[in-house]
């Protein structure tokens, strides 16, 4: 398909896949390409036996490229069936990442709207968090963000014992300016993941994006929010 035969969606979907592309080239060790690209679209649970097969095959010997484009052209191939169901429907697949985002067996997390949610943690501190949001305008992450702020204060306010709402996310490092005019107070990107747990684990999704923490006291959150 040629360039100018995309739809908006096509368009996000394959940017996406490519980053996605990258990450896996650049962070995963190449005897492990096939498995988990195998194993990210065997979790989605929306390919055939077949599909996934035929996947199974165009990703042989996979480990022996070493060009990145020549990988990325390849590894698109092994899931245009994936692609072409997300960009059918891109809606019913955020909402299934968002429902995927709040399942944690360890933590209890909430969401307040469909760009932001949050959990507690043992100290009672808040901690918000940015849904996967692929296929939504930029001025509609602003209105969720802005809305999403607001509702939270009903949420402070059940929880006396919350000192700081902390923030850790990719949209705080892509925009340390916006999180200023919220409010935030922006520290920039924490201790890097140390374990061999945490540099296997796969980054998924919006994931695959530098992380900058950010905070504010309830204080100033109040201060800010409440009318």
């Amino acid at each position: 398909m040629s360039e100018e035969t995309y739809t908006a969606a096509e368009k996000l979907v394959n940017t996406f896949a490519r980053e996605e592309c990258e990450n896996i080239f650049k962070n995963i060790e190449p005897a492990e390409w096939r498995k988990h690209i195998l194993n990210r679209m065997g979790e989605q649970g929306q390919l055939s036996e077949d599909e996934m097969t035929r996947a199974a095959e165009i990703l042989n010997d996979i480990d022996e490229i070493e060009n990145l484009d020549v990988f990325t052209s390849r590894v698109l191939h092994a899931v245009e069936p994936f692609l072409a169901k997300i960009t059918a429907d891109p809606e019913a697949y955020q909402a299934r990442l968002r429902r995927e985002a709040l399942e944690d067996p360890n933590t209890e997390k909430i969401m307040i709207n469909e760009l932001l949610y949050y959990n507690l943690d043992v100290e009672g501190d808040i901690h918000l968090h940015v849904f996967p949001n692929r296929f939504t305008t930029q001025s509609e992450k602003m209105r969720l963000m802005r809305a999403g702020l607001h509702d939270l204060v009903a949420i402070l306010e059940q929880h006396p014992e919350t000192k700081k709402i902390h923030a850790l996310s990719w949209i705080v490092a892509e925009s340390p300016k916006l999180m200023k005019i919220l409010g935030f107070t922006v520290t920039g990107k924490p201790k890097l993941r140390t374990s061999l747990r945490e540099r296997s684990k796969p980054k998924q999704h919006d994931d695959s994006k530098e992380e900058w923490a950010a905070h504010i006291t309830r204080e100033e959150f109040l201060a800010k929010y409440k009318k």
